[in-house]
């Protein structure tokens, strides 16, 4: 069985199979203990959509010596707590990142080097952008990858499809300029600590994490700048984003 299988082959396979409505409230209270472990571990966790998380890499990788040590350390702690299919994705943006840990098959951890989104998302079907009449159109017009797609001229496409068209383009380019969005803390702050196997809590963890939670809110606007065609090389800078995707526990069939 898969997510968006037809109900009647899911059934033919599973006779005893339940089918019942869809609850979105459901779902996002089903992924809270995923959400509240990976912020025990990494605060400024951003719920996209129940099943799938996100945060910035910077502050996790530092304490770790890298992003693939944290993306592994993050998804050891999730597996130890009984999600073991958790896949990890890093990369320049969160659209890059969601689809580099979709794409994680065995390994279950995908790091997309700084600067290689592009190169990355170009042999991806235009599917994956989720708009099925504008890919059925690029594809009349022989376009049928990201690569192909991000391939056109930037005003052409503005012109031909607005707004909307020029953010997918965006997209398809590795130029995802949408900012992480933080949930606030899902627990307190007094009596709340990170602590080690041994109970003792670790003051140097909470001091990086208030540091690098400063730095993330403070210039917010340098980082948004990435993406918007600036040239100044001080707002130049790319904003790594950390995907978490746990499989869910109930599937979607149509």
């Amino acid at each position: 069985m898969r997510v968006g299988q037809r109900r009647r082959l899911a059934q033919s396979r599973l006779p005893s199979l339940r089918m019942l409505p869809h609850d979105t409230a459901q779902d996002e209270r089903a992924f809270l203990p995923v959400l509240r472990l990976i912020d025990e571990n990494a605060p400024g966790v951003q719920l996209l959509r129940p099943g799938l998380a996100a945060l910035r890499s910077r502050g996790i990788s530092r304490y770790h010596g890298g992003e693939e040590s944290a993306a592994t350390a993050l998804r050891e702690i999730l597996a130890e707590a009984g999600y073991a299919e958790v896949r990890v994705g890093v990369a320049d943006g969160v659209f890059t990142a969601e689809l580099a840990a979709r794409g994680a098959a065995d390994a279950k951890c995908a790091v997309i080097p700084t600067g290689q989104a592009r190169a990355f998302l170009a042999p991806l079907p235009l599917a994956v952008l989720g708009e099925p009449e504008l890919a059925d159109l690029l594809r009349r017009l022989g376009i049928s990858t990201l690569g192909g797609f991000a391939a056109l001229e930037a005003v052409a496409v503005r012109e031909r499809f607005g707004e909307h068209g020029a953010r997918l383009h965006a997209l398809a380019r590795g130029a995802d300029s949408r900012p992480l969005q933080p949930r606030p803390p899902i627990r307190s702050w007094r009596g709340s600590g990170v602590r080690d196997t041994a109970g003792a809590v670790r003051s140097d963890r909470l001091r990086r994490a208030a540091d690098d939670g400063c730095r993330d809110a403070g210039p917010r606007r340098r980082v948004r700048g990435v993406h918007r065609g600036t040239h100044r090389s001080h707002r130049r800078r790319r904003c790594r984003v950390l995907a978490h995707l746990a499989a869910p526990d109930l599937l979607r069939c149509r």
